[in-house]
Formats: C-alpha cells, sequence, structure tokens
C-alpha cells in the first residue's frame, strides 16, 4: 500500500476489499485469489472508484496484470463463473500470449497451450 502512496488510508481499503470481493464473484481466498482481490482493492482506493464506477469504466481503466489475468482464467473458472459484464469488459480487446488470440481460459487454465 505505501509503494502507491495509500499510507495512512488502511480504512479505505479495508472498505475496498469488501468492494473488489463482490466485484470479483466473493471467490474463495487462497494465495493468488487473496492478491488479486487485494490488488484491485489498492486500486480502488488509489484512483478513488466506487464499485459501480469500476464496472462502468473498465474498459477504459488500466487495471493491476493480477485482474485482468484473473478475469482471463489463469486462476481457473470460479464456481458461479466470472461476474458479467465487468469480466467482458475488462478482457475486452487483450488476448492471452501464445494462444494464438485466446481472450480468456475455458476449464483449466494450461488445457489450451500446446505441451
Amino acid at each position: 500500500s505505501s509503494q502507491l502512496g495509500l499510507t495512512g488510508q488502511w480504512s479505505s481499503v479495508k472498505k475496498a476489499y469488501a468492494a473488489a470481493n463482490r466485484l470479483l464473484g466473493d471467490i474463495i481466498k487462497v494465495t493468488p485469489s487473496s492478491k488479486v482481490t487485494g490488488d484491485l482493492a489498492q486500486f480502488i482506493v488509489a484512483n478513488n472508484l466506487t464499485e459501480q464506477e469500476v464496472i462502468d469504466k473498465a474498459e477504459t481503466l488500466s487495471f493491476p496484470k493480477s485482474v485482468i489475468e484473473y478475469f482471463q482464467g489463469y486462476l481457473g473458472i470460479p464456481p458461479f463463473g466470472f461476474p458479467e459484464p465487468l469480466r467482458s469488459r475488462v478482457i475486452k480487446g487483450r488476448t492471452i500470449e501464445g494462444t494464438n488470440g485466446l481472450s480468456m481460459f475455458e476449464g483449466r487454465p494450461g488445457a489450451d497451450l500446446e505441451p
């Protein structure tokens, strides 16, 4: 947080973590998914965004790489799927390197990669 200039804004980051969790689909928290949630929370605070603004402006925001990769399926597919329209807006125009133009993984992330 301090590297992002958020020192002294811990209360705001905690509230944004709850918003980030909702935006990501209330995912199970393990190390990679909790990092994605924390990255999005800090992004929300650093950019002074509301939860609705994240959805509305998603196509033009410069999200952290971890958030983009989450929505592309790098961590797998959440049990209840990805929240829309946020996912479609975040990955719009983006492709996954080395996949012949895939914008998101379907199923297990490594299943679409060449051996």
